[in-house]
């Protein structure tokens, strides 16, 4: 970053202090944006035998990277380059980031941060952010000869936009479509990762998506509660991008079916959670909850048929309290749904994410001060939600705090027990219990200079009673901060008689029942399903010779 001149050099921003390839040019002591909230994907174009894995993110440089992931095998890109292992095969940065770019180069302006102090010329501003949102993969199979793989951007705080990329040849990317709040003026930033699914009544795959965070309304804490852009969902046509169907706020402007809900007055920066009940593979409903604390559900089936003019939005659950009250909550993160034979078990967590440190201000609706909880609800409707569905409260559900949950009403909630606790991470469901993660902020000492993230707990508890797996129901994490949101697989284990022993894990889930505390938020803890004691026969039929 050193301008030369031929006999000399001259400094066009700050002073840099390591020195590069190519000395006497100097560069950052780290050219490569920070990873925030953009979670890495990993697509094998290979065999499992001779993977050819290709790493894809997004960082606040700007660029969304494509990175080889192999161990030790190159990836040719052309005649005459071989990129590395960890090397880069490319980098995208939309036309939306390039006004932002100088920044970086100039570090001018600062960051401001709360410690920054008053006079500084020019003034500081927040830090910006680019991709920092998580990435979907699709990977069309359904004809052999051809198929396709596209992956699709958000940017999170990094603006209103979402971006389609075809890497079926991950050397060779190409732009398929972009949408931002020109196409749909609703749209807020796209912290909701748009979610894969097919339905019954339209041919392509689609993308389903909270129509984005509102960060002029709700970043004020207290927020004002009432925000004017991602208010409601939206899904897209997963090859075009064009809208096929959308439940807006306001619907102005918006291609495609649109359906107006003036009960839409939050916005919706979660995940969406599609659920197929029929095992079919294409999607019945969807679940989603908003920064109000309401539950809402999408149907995409209905008895007059399955086409998207037959789609309907139904407000589920209201269960988040007036704006300036400590009943302000907030749902940042989806739910997890589970199936049963007479219902949906919703299971989901509240928490403002945006504000989780301490505040000694007394101010209702303070985002430390609201009373955050986590419920379970029990939506009995196997079919179409009927018209006239009356919202869930909390009168409709039992307080399962202090006690086991016996199966009345239509749920239960439970109370988290510290102040300024906060939900801040996805539930899972494994082998009938639930796990998700709280922080809880420390309360700041006089004299203290070292870094305190809080507390991190994982909860883990029957998705059926709230039954804790131990009986404080969670487990306290090592380092404290935001534990990551739980991952279930399975991992080959060698069983030392040549072969391999499939072993069902969880990482993130904590060390619920063993000694030694709840341990790291990284650590995989193995799964055993529960009621797989010694087993007996049930049922058995006798054929005898008959004379």
């Amino acid at each position: 970053v050193y301008a030369q001149d031929g006999t000399s050099k001259a400094p066009v921003v700050g002073q840099e202090a390591e020195t590069g390839p190519g000395s006497p040019v100097t560069i950052r002591p780290s050219i490569h944006g920070d990873v925030l909230h953009s979670r890495p994907v990993v697509i094998n174009y290979g065999t499992s035998t001779a993977p050819n894995v290709v790493v894809y993110y997004g960082t606040n440089d700007g660029v969304f990277h494509a990175i080889n992931g192999n161990q030790a095998t190159g990836i040719k890109v052309s005649s005459t380059n071989t990129v590395r292992p960890g090397g880069e095969l490319w980098g995208f940065i939309p036309p939306e980031f390039i006004g932002k770019l100088s920044r970086l180069y100039a570090n001018s302006p600062e960051v401001a941060l709360s410690t920054t102090p008053a006079g500084i010329t020019p003034q500081p501003t927040p830090r910006d952010d680019f991709f920092d949102g998580s990435t979907t993969v699709m990977q069309d199979q359904r004809t052999a000869g051809s198929p396709r793989t596209v992956i699709y951007l958000t940017a999170r705080r990094g603006g209103s936009l979402v971006y389609a990329l075809d890497v079926t040849d991950p050397v060779n990317p190409r732009y398929l479509w972009s949408r931002s709040n020109s196409d749909i003026p609703e749209l807020g930033q796209t912290w909701s990762k748009p979610r894969l699914m097919r339905v019954a009544g339209y041919a392509n795959p689609l993308l389903i998506m909270g129509a984005g965070y509102d960060a002029a309304s709700e970043d004020s804490d207290p927020a004002p509660g009432t925000d004017t852009m991602g208010r409601g969902i939206v899904v897209l046509d997963a090859y075009s991008g064009a809208p096929v169907w959308s439940a807006l706020a306001n619907c102005s402007g918006v291609a495609g079916v649109c359906v107006k809900n003036t009960s839409l007055t939050r916005s919706i920066a979660s995940d969406v959670t599609t659920v197929d009940r029929t095992g079919s593979g294409y999607i019945q409903m969807a679940y989603v909850g908003d920064v109000g604390g309401n539950i809402w559900r999408v149907d995409f089936q209905s008895a007059t048929g399955n086409a998207p003019a037959n789609w309907a939005l139904t407000q589920f659950a209201s269960l988040g309290g007036a704006a300036n009250t400590n009943n302000a909550r907030k749902f940042f993160y989806a739910p997890d749904v589970v199936p049963t034979a007479g219902f949906n078990a919703i299971m989901a967590g509240t928490g403002d994410r945006e504000h989780p440190l301490y505040s000694a201000s007394n101010t209702p609706g303070t985002a430390y001060n609201v009373v955050n909880r986590f419920y379970m609800l029990k939506d009995p409707n196997l079919g179409p939600v009927p018209a006239g569905w009356t919202p869930l409260t909390e009168a409709n559900l039992v307080d399962a705090t202090s006690v086991t949950y016996n199966g009345m009403g239509s749920g239960f909630y439970i109370t988290l027990p510290n102040a300024g606790e906060k939900v801040v991470n996805a539930p899972l469901t494994v082998a009938g219990y639930t796990t998700f993660g709280t922080n809880t902020p420390p309360v700041p000492k006089a004299g203290m200079c070292y870094p305190n993230l809080g507390v991190a707990r994982t909860y883990s508890v029957s998705f059926l009673t709230g039954a804790g797996q131990n009986p404080n129901r969670s487990v306290t994490l090592d380092g404290g901060g935001f534990p990551p949101s739980s991952v279930y697989g399975v991992v080959l284990v060698n069983n030392g008689n040549g072969g391999t022993t499939p072993v069902p894990v969880c990482f993130g889930c904590g060390n619920q029942t063993g000694p030694g505390g709840g341990g790291s938020s990284l650590a995989p803890v193995k799964v055993t399903p529960t009621g797989l004691g010694k087993r007996k026969r049930t049922f058995w039929f006798s054929e005898t010779d008959k004379h």
